[in-house]
């Protein structure tokens, strides 16, 4: 085995968490768009609503980190992507109402999408081609389907998940 692939397995450390292994357990629920994209390119995001104000600050800072995320949403568009906003946690309303005020010409073509149960959650994200969040279960969910994840580490559980 190549030394780099022994210390690097050497240094991984799973989470005990179901949701961490689901593609691992059920083979069926891997998300295999990175390697085999649709087209066009599904890119969700997903900003964890609670506590997001003790999280991240004040108001000036959390505008300022809105306004980048709008910035990136436009980008991915115009290069593409088909974007979606995810209300993952039953009430992660705010960065999407914020898009909505600040760009609704763009929020027009970026659709906000909720689930009703745990099973669309899994079935969603297998079928997305990258999918960013700032929600600790929601990476765990991205990491166990095994999608492209980006992390929006905007608290310490999206951190120290990330850092093991």
């Amino acid at each position: 085995m190549d030394p780099l692939l022994s210390e690097r397995n050497a240094s991984l450390n799973y989470q005990p968490y179901a949701t961490t292994l689901v593609g691992a357990i059920e083979p069926c629920m891997t998300n295999r768009n990175l390697l085999h994209p649709t087209t066009p390119k599904r890119l969700s995001i997903n900003v964890a609503d609670d506590q997001l104000k003790r999280r991240i600050g004040s108001k000036t800072v959390l505008n300022a980190a809105f306004d980048e995320l709008v910035r990136w949403c436009d980008a991915a568009v115009h290069t593409g992507w088909k974007m979606e906003v995810v209300n993952q946690g039953g009430g992660d309303f705010r960065f999407y109402k914020y898009l909505k005020k600040a760009r609704p010409e763009l929020a027009e073509n970026i659709p906000f999408v909720s689930f009703h149960s745990h099973e669309e959650v899994f079935e969603y994200y297998k079928t997305v081609t990258v999918a960013a969040s700032s929600r600790g279960h929601g990476m765990m969910i991205l990491f166990g389907v095994q999608c492209a994840t980006i992390s929006l580490i905007m608290h310490e559980k999206v951190a120290s998940f990330i850092s093991d």
